[in-house]
Order: C-alpha cells, then structure tokens, then sequence
C-alpha cells in the first residue's frame, strides 16, 4: 500500500450521480451484501475498515488534499511533505489506483496528541487488502469501491 499521494488518483474519481449509475450498472447493492460483506467478516476488519463508494463533489488543485476537519471534508492547501500542515493529516480513504496498489485520496485531520496513522496501514491487514484488490477485480468494481478507516484513531 502506496502512502504517496496523488492528484491524479483523486482526479479520476467520478461524480455522484456517474457512480451511482455503476453501482445500479454492477448490482452494487448485492455485492455488497454478499461477496464483500463475507471478504470483511472473513478477515475480521468489519469493525475497523469500512467499504467506501468512491466518488468526488469537486475539483482539487494538484497542491490541495481533500481533509476531514470535524465531520467535514474539505480542500486543504499542502505544499509539500515537509509543511507543517501535512505533517497534521494523515490517509483515512484509499482506492485502487492503476499501478495496482492502494493509495490514498483523502485525509484525517489528526491533533498532536493523535498524530498516528490510520490503522489500515498496519501490516497485519495486508491480507485483507490484497483480497479486497483481487475482489474489486473479479466483480469490475475497481473505480467504484474503495475503502476508509472505521476505527476511531484521529481526536476531534
């Protein structure tokens, strides 16, 4: 799993209304309910990882990030890595990007006293990961799903 970020990843998402129309287009709601819900279960990340529809509401510039500051998301400008701001945010959303890893398109705020990274990128889900890339093939779902932490790590 790639911690690089990308414009270009987050540029390729689609709009609400082009993802939505897949997900009628794949019969999302019944993978959902079958094929991921039992990748999830499987490998006891249920409570820690959660199944994401991907989408964007608006364009970033190349130097932005979309966070999430108390419930919202927003565009944040990041120069570069050693900027005090992105040293403030951590990857909360991940996709599939086109080299085949997972990268992430959107960030947590995360307070000084919670500056640690999003559990996913724990080794121990690496087996998780992998079958969910292998599933968002199978199921031509791979630009559609993604996935987000679920486990409280970032104090608001």
């Amino acid at each position: 799993m790639a911690l690089t970020y990308s414009s270009s990843d987050y540029d390729g998402l689609q709009s609400p209304a082009t993802a939505g129309a897949k997900f009628e287009a794949i019969s999302g709601s019944e993978l959902i309910a079958i094929p991921f819900r039992e990748l999830f279960l499987q490998h006891k990340v249920d409570r820690v990882i959660c199944l994401a529809l991907l989408h964007r509401h608006f364009d970033l510039a190349p130097k932005e990030r979309l966070v999430e500051y108390r419930g919202t998301s927003t565009a944040w400008k990041v120069d570069n890595a050693a900027d005090n701001l992105a040293s403030h945010i951590g990857p909360s959303n991940w996709l599939l990007a086109e080299d085949g890893t997972f990268h992430p398109y959107e960030f947590d705020f995360l307070k000084d006293a919670d500056r640690k990274l999003s559990p996913i990128v724990d080794p121990q889900y690496n087996d998780f990961i992998e079958s969910f890339g292998n599933l968002l093939h199978q199921e031509d779902a791979a630009g559609l799903f993604g996935f987000i932490s679920c486990a409280p790590f970032s104090v608001l």
